[in-house]
């Protein structure tokens, strides 16, 4: 028998309800976003993409941690609880967007509230290096490029510097770009239930 979960998010006057195979996966996502990927992460980053349609979304685990409110209402029924969670698109070179990520794992493998979840990379990680731990990454399948200029989708706070975001002045938001993230997940769900795997987007070298 499906699951029913119930997604509700604060700012909003109705409750969205939905049939929703990723329930299960949500329910045995125990894994900690303060030290590597998870599903809902995954989840929650390509909902933020797929909205803005831009190269790439990212989310800092400390605002994940909190983002969702998970109650288990029955057997066959989880509620979801959405903060109000701003959204906006900015834009970055691609060796700002490497000093970020470099911001983002230096701590891994030990926990980071900064350690971000993304959707639209690929990055690799030395653990044994003290500094600059990314050895490589992608946006889709090309190599990220200095030079370039991407759209990136990201919360409001990260956009204000928060996070490992810090390291960067000056990032420039597009301006009108606001959404809730709620809304972007509510939208997403309806052509996407299902979870995403975990173990694609960061690839840790032995």
């Amino acid at each position: 028998m499906a699951c029913r979960v119930i997604l509700v998010s604060v700012f909003a006057a109705v409750s969205l309800a939905f049939i929703l195979p990723l329930n299960a996966a949500l329910a045995e996502d125990n894994l900690d976003p303060t030290v590597g990927e998870t599903a809902w992460g995954s989840y929650v980053t390509d909902s933020m993409r797929a909205f803005y349609k831009c190269d790439v979304a990212m989310i800092d685990a400390g605002t994940l941690s909190t983002l969702a409110k998970k109650e288990v209402v029955s057997e066959h029924e989880t509620r979801l609880d959405i903060a109000e969670v701003e959204v906006v698109t900015i834009m970055l070179t691609g060796r700002e967007l490497a000093v970020i990520m470099n911001n983002a794992v230096k701590f891994y493998p030990r926990k980071n509230n900064g350690f971000l979840q993304v959707s639209g990379m690929t990055v690799h990680i030395d653990p044994s290096k003290r500094k600059n731990k990314v050895v490589g990454a992608f946006v889709g399948n090309t190599a990220l490029q200095a030079d370039k200029v991407y759209s990136i989708a990201v919360t409001k706070f990260l956009a204000n510097g928060g996070a490992s975001f810090g390291v960067l002045d000056n990032i420039r938001v597009v301006e009108g770009s606001s959404q809730f993230v709620g809304e972007l997940i509510a939208a997403y769900y309806e052509v996407n239930p299902e979870m995403p795997p975990v173990g694609k987007r960061y690839i840790i070298s032995k």
